[in-house]
């Protein structure tokens, strides 16, 4: 899952929400959507559920979130998406990864890195 993104890279949203094998990356000086930030494995082998995985993925991402900006999460002028492991992925591929990614809230897009950007 997450298209193989690293940390820092910077990216245009797919057009479609359906299940899409990559995302046009882009420098993060020209206008984009999103820039990814973390990359971490959740733990464990019993899969519980997507609810629980996707709350697991949220709570490590706005976790990691304030390092890499250097501005709170909750006073960020960004909001947090994720990608996370399906029940199919978990336990066909025991793939663990979530890939978090930042956006503006307002929808403008970003036009510089948000590493250490205090948004």
């Amino acid at each position: 899952s997450g298209f193989a993104l690293s940390v820092g890279d910077c990216f245009d949203d797919p057009e479609e929400e359906q299940q899409v094998a990559a995302v046009d990356r882009v420098p993060c000086d020209v206008p984009h959507d999103s820039e990814a930030y973390a990359l971490f494995d959740l733990t464990g082998d019993a899969y519980h559920g997507e609810e629980v995985v996707r709350s697991l993925a949220q709570a490590g991402c706005i976790e990691r979130f304030a390092a890499y900006v250097g501005a709170p999460y909750e006073t960020s002028a960004l909001d947090v998406a994720f990608l996370y492991p399906l029940e199919r992925e978990w336990r066909e591929l025991s793939d663990r990864g979530v890939t978090c990614f930042a956006f503006r809230v307002d929808g403008e897009p970003l036009v510089a890195s948000v590493a250490g950007s205090g948004l």
